[in-house]
């Protein structure tokens, strides 16, 4: 008796699924200080800090004041009337588009041509800068939440910046050494243009 042949489901012939892509898990501040920091990594250069942890204790140090000053660009009565505004030049981002643009300001020496506007905890530092400029004081409980220092910009928000590739590992590390080098966190108004009525002084 003739035995019915069966199917061979083993055959070469067989379309297999494409194998799965393993997804690359986004870089995170944790981790860029982490790999700075072990002497066998030279993939990422150190940032002067060890650990997330001491980033933590960096901005746990380094509160934001209730009293921040800026040299402005801008004159006495234009700030009386407006406010700080950034420049004109620049395209006036928003959102995480200026969150970026505020790590991109600190991992730089140059500054941001009034892009981004810093603030400073330091009277005394911010007349270091005031040749053709006015200073200002401002009160940075004036809009709740709205006013950070670089360091909690950098745990707050820069893994979500890396992960939607707005900002880059390099520049955030960039960023992290120049917050240790410095040894001050600034300050920044996270909707950009600053409120006359955040303005408290204008020397």
């Amino acid at each position: 008796m003739k035995m019915p042949q069966i199917k061979n489901v083993f055959s070469s012939n067989r379309v297999n699924p494409p194998p799965q892509q393993e997804t690359a898990r986004p870089v995170t501040v944790a981790d860029l200080l982490q790999r700075g920091a072990n002497q066998n990594d030279r993939s990422v250069e150190p940032t002067g800090f060890n650990s997330i942890h001491e980033l933590r204790d960096f901005a746990r140090n380094n509160p934001l004041p209730n009293t921040l000053y800026r040299a402005h660009f801008g004159d006495r009565d234009e700030i009386d009337a407006y406010g700080l505004e950034r420049s004109d030049a620049s395209d006036k981002k928003s959102g995480d588009d200026y969150l970026a643009d505020i790590i991109k300001h600190t991992s730089r020496t140059g500054g941001s041509s009034g892009g981004v506007l810093s603030l400073s905890g330091s009277l005394q530092t911010a007349r270091r800068f005031a040749t053709g400029r006015t200073v200002v004081q401002i009160d940075a409980s004036a809009f709740s939440g709205r006013f950070k220092t670089t360091a909690q910009i950098l745990l707050d928000d820069a893994d979500r910046l890396m992960a939607a590739k707005k900002v880059s590992p390099s520049t955030v590390r960039n960023a992290l050494e120049h917050l240790q080098s410095d040894g001050e966190s600034e300050a920044f108004y996270l909707d950009g243009d600053i409120p006359r009525s955040a303005v408290t002084q204008i020397y």
